[in-house]
């Protein structure tokens, strides 16, 4: 009887017990399914496809704390690096995160100077330091705490131009052989390096070059050959940026195709403008990015270029004067016109005053309101 009776009060605790406690976890398979479906509904149908997901790219460009000095530093100008201004860079990226940014364009070597550059001889092509590559590694920290992914631009059109106290990169450009070199000293191990580290996944992409139409002589466009004084650019021609550009993203792609999904980067170019999108269709891409601002609105309303997918890398926080064919428009409503053009996403220039245009508080008020737009569809 005594037995009976604890067995009676035992089976009496274990089913109070399972009718307080909490329903059983759906299987493992159940709960795939469950993260499956919420990401089908956060699928952008003209966003960019990166980690499995495709999103609306909603960004800013940050585009550097100190120009050309955030990766590795400047001692002599009293410049610390990502790491010696972290403070400071961790405050900016919070900004920009609280805008609604999802990702942040990042220049790292616009110009050759600066001691993120080791030069062991003269005309030796530098490699980089230690310095840059830790810095490099406190950037993406610092885009993890934020929950931003970086968009690195690698070079600009400003790196061909001479100086005392910087490096004509137009000499390596030109010749095939230096171009290889080149691309092993300086680009290879900012790539491994961002690879390997904690936070690779945070790494959105890389941009080749910012802008190397403006570097290129025998394009039959603008460029900045016969500018006078700092501004006059040492050019190459069409073909050398061409074979500059498909190296360096054949090798950005070597070394990185065989990341998983979740940690794999993207490869673009900062295109000039969307007009003369056929310049650099023939290098290796993800994506395609232009830029848009006054001169290009000139010639006519925003449109899609192409059929794959593009995103407009740089767009005016003071947005657009009217022309004679088309309204003014104010930084928000040109963040809604790139999305209504058929782009798969919009970074606005710039988070930092770059010059009396800039209007940071503009460019957050467009890139929350896209952000709100979208929603999930919006956020990587």
């Amino acid at each position: 009887m005594w037995v009976s009776r604890m067995l009676v009060g035992a089976s009496l605790v274990l089913a109070h017990a399972a009718c307080n406690r909490a329903p059983p976890e759906p299987e493992d398979l159940s709960r795939a399914e469950l993260r499956k479906n919420a990401d089908a509904r956060c699928e952008a149908a003209n966003g960019i496809s990166f980690h499995g997901r495709r999103r609306y790219v909603n960004g800013v460009n940050y585009a550097w704390r100190e120009f050309g000095t955030d990766f590795g530093g400047l001692a002599a100008w009293g410049r610390g690096g990502v790491g010696g201004d972290a403070a400071k860079i961790d405050a900016d990226l919070a900004a920009i995160a609280k805008s609604g940014a999802s990702v942040v364009r990042w220049w790292i070597f616009p110009e050759l100077r600066g001691d993120g550059l080791v030069r062991e001889a003269t005309g030796e092509i530098p490699r980089v330091s230690a310095h840059a590559l830790a810095d490099l590694d406190k950037a993406l920290e610092l885009a993890e705490k934020h929950d931003l992914y970086v968009l690195f631009t690698l070079f600009s059109f400003d790196a061909f131009r001479q100086g005392a106290d910087r490096i004509d990169i137009a000499p390596f450009v030109r010749d095939p052989h230096r171009v290889e070199e080149l691309g092993l000293r300086l680009v290879v191990p900012l790539v491994e390096r961002a690879a390997q580290g904690r936070h690779a996944h945070r790494v959105f992409g890389w941009d080749l070059m910012n802008e190397p139409e403006w570097a290129v002589a025998d394009l039959d466009q603008r460029n900045m050959c016969e500018a006078e004084g700092k501004q006059r650019t040492d050019c190459v021609s069409y073909g050398e940026m061409h074979w500059f550009l498909t190296r360096l993203s054949e090798l950005v792609a070597a070394h990185t195709q065989g990341l998983p999904e979740r940690k794999k980067p993207l490869i673009t170019i900062g295109a000039a403008s969307p007009w003369e999108h056929r310049n650099w269709e023939a290098v290796p891409q993800d994506f395609r990015q232009y830029h848009f601002y006054e001169a290009d609105y000139a010639r006519g309303p925003l449109t899609l270029p192409t059929d794959e997918p593009s995103v407009i890398g740089e767009y005016p926080s003071w947005g657009l004067e009217a022309t004679w064919n088309a309204p003014a428009l104010d930084a928000r409503q040109l963040a809604f016109a790139i999305q209504d053009a058929g782009f798969s996403g919009g970074l606005g220039w710039t988070y930092n005053v770059q010059d009396a245009h800039t209007r940071w508080p503009e460019l957050a008020a467009a890139t929350f309101a896209m952000a709100e737009a979208r929603g999930c569809q919006g956020r990587f």
